[in-house]
Formats: structure tokens, sequence, C-alpha cells
């Protein structure tokens, strides 16, 4: 498992490991016990052995692993062993962005660990009925499914594949732009007022779904004032934007974050807008309920009025 003396043997230039017809003879070894060695050394084991790692504390060992499953992914994802990791190393595993594998072979193999662990768990019975094995399967992958990302354009393919005759349209006529969608702080306007009201506004917030989060919509400040944006995660900053209030200020600005934000699920942030002096702030007790977002902590007087973000695939 992971030998260097093996893989030169097989993947080197000897003689043997270049014509494939060849045989190695293995003398003073019986034919079972080398068939229960090839059974350890497979790379498509090594997933199950760096599983079992965490427990007996072989650190070295388990850095080993990592060596034979990054020369062989594809193995490690489609093997049967895969189904016998714990959760923890299903994490490592579909959140190492170093491993070669496609998203659909990550994503059939976290299907699969899943099954199997429901069976073990005793609901196979409802194997049968998606609307009950769904929402378990969902919630027994937790954070690890985050980490399988199906871009819209291979979504529609999949899609399309499925429900007409195995033809794919052309590529191009396949991409959607993501729908902006739009999630309101204040449950009435009219609770804006007009008067100077301090220089930040900040309100903590935590996620319930992975979004990418798009831009704010920010009471203004005065006349050729900069409005700065932060969104804050654990002190460090996920995100940032500025806008300069023109000659005739509006109420409210749209202000598009510079860079894409990503924003996990189950994680809490920190929103905060800052300028000299906002000439707007709002005053409203309880926030529009939203099932993405769940407000923890919002002063009585703020300035952030909006979230415009898109469900991320």
């Amino acid at each position: 498992m992971g030998s260097p003396v093996f893989y030169t043997m097989f993947h080197g230039d000897f003689i043997e490991s270049k014509n494939k017809k060849n045989k190695i003879q293995v003398f003073d070894m019986e034919p079972e016990v080398f068939q229960s060695l090839l059974g350890i050394v497979k790379p498509s084991n090594t997933i199950y052995l760096m599983s079992q790692t965490r427990h007996f504390n072989l650190p070295v060992f388990r850095d080993k692993c990592w060596e034979v499953i990054a020369r062989d992914s594809m193995s490690s994802f489609e093997s049967t062993s895969f189904e016998d990791i714990d959760f923890t190393t299903l994490l490592d595993i579909l959140s190492n962005k170093d491993l070669k594998h496609s998203e659909r072979v990550a994503f059939k193999a976290a299907l699969q660990w899943a099954t199997t662990h429901l069976k073990v768990k005793g609901t196979n019975e409802f194997e049968k009925d998606p609307r009950i094995l769904r929402p378990k399967t969902r919630k027994l992958l937790g954070k690890a499914i985050d980490h399988i990302y199906f871009y819209v354009d291979k979504i529609v393919c999949i899609f399309v594949k499925i429900t007409t005759s195995n033809k794919t349209p052309e590529k191009n006529k396949l991409k959607e732009t993501p729908k902006e969608r739009e999630h309101r702080l204040p449950k009435n306007t009219d609770h804006i007022s007009s008067g100077e009201y301090g220089y930040v506004s900040y309100f903590h917030f935590k996620v319930n779904r992975t979004v990418e989060l798009i831009a704010l919509t920010v009471l203004s400040g005065r006349l050729r004032d900069e409005i700065g944006i932060n969104i804050e995660k654990s002190d460090a900053i996920c995100g940032k934007a500025s806008y300069i209030c023109h000659d005739e200020p509006q109420q409210q600005v749209y202000i598009k974050f510079n860079n894409k934000t990503i924003l996990e699920r189950d994680t809490e942030y920190t929103a905060i807008a800052c300028c000299y002096r906002f000439s707007y702030y709002v005053q409203d007790k309880e926030p529009y309920f939203s099932p993405i977002f769940s407000i923890t902590s919002l002063s009585k007087c703020y300035s952030i009025t909006d979230m415009y973000y898109s469900i991320f695939s």
C-alpha cells in the first residue's frame, strides 16, 4: 500500500512494467496469501486505510495515503471502500482541491456513501420513496455536499440529456445567468427617516444556504461622501465595495461588490457600511424573515436596507 517497491515495479522503467503481458513470479508465497496482499496494496483501498489512521493516530502513514490518493484520485472515488470511510475523511476528501476528479464522480460517490450509512441506521425501508430519502441524504451529508460544485451550464446539460433523446444543444445556448434575488431588511420603507446618523452601520447575520452576495443597498450619505462596505467573517474580510455619492444623491444606492463574494452555509458574518455621515437611517425593530439569512444582531437604527444574492451552484 503505497510501497515504493511495488510502485516502481509496476509503473517504472522495468521490463516487466513496460510489457503488461509479462507475469511477475513471487516465490516462497502461497497464492492465497499473495491474493490477500494485493487486496491491501490496491490504490482503491487507500482511502479506507487513511480513515483508519485517525483512530490509531498514525499521521505519517496518513500522509503516505494522501500521496497515493493524489496519484490516482478516481480509483478512490470509485472504490467500494469509499462507503466505509467516516464523515471527517469524507469532508477532507471532498474539500481537497488538489485532487483531480470530475464533480460528477465526487457527487456519485457522496450519494453512495450516504445511502450506505442510511442503511446502517435502518432507513433502507425508505429507499424507494425519494420524498423521504432525499431530505435524509441531504441532512447526513451536511457541509460535505457544499464542496461539490456544478456550474449552471453543466446542470442544464445533464437535464437536457435526461429529458431529450440524447441530443445536447450547443453550449452557448445552455448558459444562464444566475437569477439575482433580494432580501429586504426593513418591513416598511416608511420607517426611513431623514437626518444625519453616525458614520457606521452594521449587523450580524447567519447564512442558512451557500450563496453569492452580489450587492447591498445602502441609504446614502452627504454630497460626494464615499460609502465603504465590508463583509467580514471572524475579522477576516470576505467582500469589499465602495460608492461615491453623486451631486444629486438618491435616498438609497445600490453598491455592487468588487469581486465574487461567496457566503458559506451555516456560517456567521458581519455586514459593515461606513460613511462620513449617513443622511438617512431606518428605525425598524424586526427585519423581514428570510429562509436564507438569519439576522442575529441588528441595532435600533441602521442604514443597510437590502441584500442582493444568488443561490451558489
